[in-house]
């Protein structure tokens, strides 16, 4: 996995890190990408929604079809992500109507898709995204976890190739040891036995580097700890 983000990280534009993503996810059954930057500017009156689509792997015939128009208008997938701000399976996205929704899978399974997986990522002022179609959606709970890993991974890529000027967050030397063996797959209690500390105290290492990391989840603290080069 660690090798993954490394290759993320080798590349030197967003459709680059894309097509490496992709192409690591396809042995998982993955068939398209989407990126997606959206920066929210404070206008008068009210809000304005600046929407950048950076990267758009797809299978052939998608584009200009019809059933992609299709898709398009009535992808409920936007406001999913808005709704659960966590990552989701794209059945998890609800539509108005069984009927549509039928319909709507129609349109993906005429290009192979039978689910997807949507990873967002909210900051102050803007929304970074990553959304993928798959041919299956049968994925043990170590691909789900490979696939979360792997989307952080390339959302921060894709921050990183849109630096603000914000300093890297500074880490305790025990916040980046605890970060570094989550990195290799240990648990708390193992981190515990390792370091000679309890349990809970490794636990809250751990959260304690997610919170300055600007992290939900442990997934994407070490995605962010590996490509900000603190590992």
């Amino acid at each position: 996995m660690l090798d993954l983000v490394e290759r993320i990280d080798a590349a030197t534009t967003v459709v680059e890190a894309a097509e490496t993503l992709l192409a690591d996810m396809r042995a998982l059954g993955a068939l398209s990408l989407m990126a997606d930057h959206t920066r929210v500017t404070m206008q008068t009156p009210g809000v304005r929604r600046a929407h950048t689509s950076l990267a758009a792997l797809t299978p052939a015939g998608w584009k200009g079809s019809s059933n992609a128009a299709f898709v398009d208008r009535y992808n409920p997938n936007p406001a999913a992500a808005r709704n659960l701000r966590r990552p989701f399976r794209w059945r998890q996205a609800a539509l108005p109507t069984p009927a549509l929704a039928e319909s709507y899978w129609e349109a993906l399974g005429e290009f192979g898709a039978v689910d997807g997986f949507a990873v967002p990522v909210y900051g102050p002022t803007h929304l970074l995204g990553v959304s993928m179609a798959f041919a299956t959606n049968d994925w043990s709970p170590r691909e789900r976890r490979t696939m979360e890993f792997a989307c952080y991974a390339f959302v921060d890529k894709m921050r990183a190739l849109a630096p603000d000027d914000a300093e890297p967050p500074r880490l305790s030397p025990r916040e980046r040891d605890c970060l570094s063996f989550v990195a290799e797959g240990k648990t708390d209690w193992e981190i515990s036995v390792i370091l000679g500390v309890s349990q809970h105290t490794s636990h809250q290492y751990v959260e304690s580097a997610r919170k300055k990391l600007g992290a939900m989840t442990r997934a994407q603290a070490v995605a962010r700890f590996v490509l900000l080069g603190l590992l």
